[in-house]
């Protein structure tokens, strides 16, 4: 066919000297390509170029698609101006004969060609001479430029040899610009990788710190369990102690009255041995009234101390047992009593302590690990409160659930921080004063117990910590804890 024979011309076009203009154009263009990373502004410069310089009636540059496969149409003057962006399929046609085969196909007189694709665009738009010259990099096949003519015959082989080097100007933009994409692509993925290298250290940093610290927290907890089962011991022996001492000091501190009620009745019967002079001067130098209101507030300060150390004992006690058994049915209001006097001494210096018990069933779960929770809470609650505030502990039964309320009248939390209070290593206090696990941990507990827990908070009024727990007998009524 004609196109076929005029192929194998078009391999010696280059050697053609080009005139003035022609050769401006593509150094205009060629210094563009070296210069510009601005594709579409290059493509726009090469059709523009090889439109004006051999007066086409319509120019069309169309690159490949490398996921569909088909070519589709990036650059238009003419009027095919208004098909921007149709596919251009590759197997029937010129153009994707030109591109198949990835040489440069001349036609010189469409109306004799039998391969057209779409003759009636061909009638429409009356075109008559057509040249498809492929844009080819480093033997790979990018794209191609389609030029249209309304008189047959109508480029030379001057025109021809414009339209390829203009057409090579645009593989080597096309080529560039794909390399620089994917340099930018691969520099913003190392990048992101070096940025999440870094993020991954500094929490694999955390999560050490965070295990050492529960490594220490583990060797403390089993220190305490020993200490309080070694502390319990004496601490009974001494409230008991207490107990028989008070007892010895009531009948002595009665024996001494008895003794001051008779001395008068001596001296009135002129008894005047050595025993009665000697119990007359034991009496005066005892101040006996003193005495007797002395000691019996002294043994009982004793006794209420003992009681508290006690108290305290069983209470770090429970907090720091492991309980291997499993969930138990557990009294919620002396998880709370042993969390409030762990939390004592942050608790003591801001707040006073309301409690709003209600009639609860037990609720399943371990004692140790809720009580974790609570004191954390507890603790926060103090550490809000700039000035003294009050910390309210509630409990009520509703439905299959327990739920139990913390409220303190402290500084409340900034809206931005509210979502984020659960999240692990999150924490508005100054490097140092918290490792941001505290409420991570304590969502797992309760989560671990198939309960909920959330924050109500506002700024400057205070902030309420909801805890629902399921009730070991679901179906059982509310009795008193």
């Amino acid at each position: 066919m004609e196109h076929d024979a005029l192929g194998g011309q078009l391999d010696e076009v280059e050697s053609l000297a080009l005139d003035a203009r022609q050769a401006i154009a593509l150094y205009r263009v060629g210094k563009m390509v070296t210069a510009s990373l601005d594709l579409d502004a290059t493509l726009h410069a090469v059709v523009q170029a090889a439109h004006q310089l051999t007066g086409a009636h319509a120019t069309a540059l169309s690159l490949l698609d490398w996921l569909e496969g088909t070519l589709v149409l990036q650059v238009a003057h003419g009027p095919v101006q208004s098909s921007i962006g149709e596919v251009i399929p590759l197997d029937r046609g010129i153009t994707g004969m030109a591109f198949r085969e990835g040489r440069a196909v001349l036609v010189p007189d469409m109306q004799l060609e039998p391969d057209r694709a779409r003759p009636d665009l061909d009638d429409k738009y009356g075109v008559r001479c057509f040249l498809a010259v492929p844009l080819v990099w480093q033997h790979e096949r990018l794209g191609i430029v389609t030029l249209a003519f309304t008189q047959p015959g109508a480029l030379n082989q001057s025109d021809v040899a414009v339209v390829q080097a203009l057409a090579e100007q645009a593989a080597a933009a096309v080529a560039h610009a794909r390399d620089y994409a994917e340099e930018q692509r691969l520099r913003a993925e190392s990048q992101e990788i070096t940025r999440q290298f870094a993020e991954q250290a500094e929490q694999l940093e955390r999560v050490q710190q965070h295990l050492i610290r529960n490594e220490k927290l583990t060797a403390i907890g089993q220190l305490v369990q020993g200490l309080a089962h070694e502390m319990n011991t004496p601490l009974s022996v001494v409230i008991a102690n207490l107990s028989v001492l008070e007892r010895y000091a009531d009948s002595l501190l009665r024996v001494a009255q008895a003794a001051q009620d008779v001395l008068p009745q001596l001296r009135a019967d002129g008894l005047t041995a050595p025993l009665v002079s000697d119990l007359d001067q034991a009496v005066q130098e005892a101040d006996l009234e003193f005495l007797t209101d002395d000691l019996k507030q002294l043994v009982e300060e004793s006794a209420g101390g003992a009681r508290r150390v006690a108290e305290l004992v069983r209470s770090a006690s429970a907090f720091a047992r492991r309980e291997t058994n499993g969930p138990q049915p557990v009294n919620i209001h002396d998880v709370l009593e042993s969390a409030l006097n762990l939390a004592a001494n942050p608790l003591k210096a801001h707040a006073t302590i309301e409690r709003k018990y209600g009639e609860v069933p037990r609720v399943m779960g371990l004692a140790s690990e809720l009580a974790q929770v609570f004191v954390h809470v507890l603790v926060n609650a103090a550490r809000a409160l700039d000035k003294r505030g009050v910390v309210t502990v509630s409990t009520e039964h509703t439905g299959d659930h327990v739920t139990i309320q913390i409220a303190d009248t402290g500084c409340g939390i900034a809206p931005e921080y509210l979502p984020r209070v659960f999240e692990p290593f999150f924490t508005t206090r100054a490097v140092g004063e918290g490792t941001g696990m505290g409420l991570a941990v304590s969502y797992g507990i309760v989560e671990r117990h198939g309960g909920w827990i959330g924050i109500e908070s506002y700024p400057g009024t205070g902030t309420t910590v909801t805890v629902r727990l399921p009730v070991a007998e679901p179906t059982a009524r509310a009795a008193a804890a």
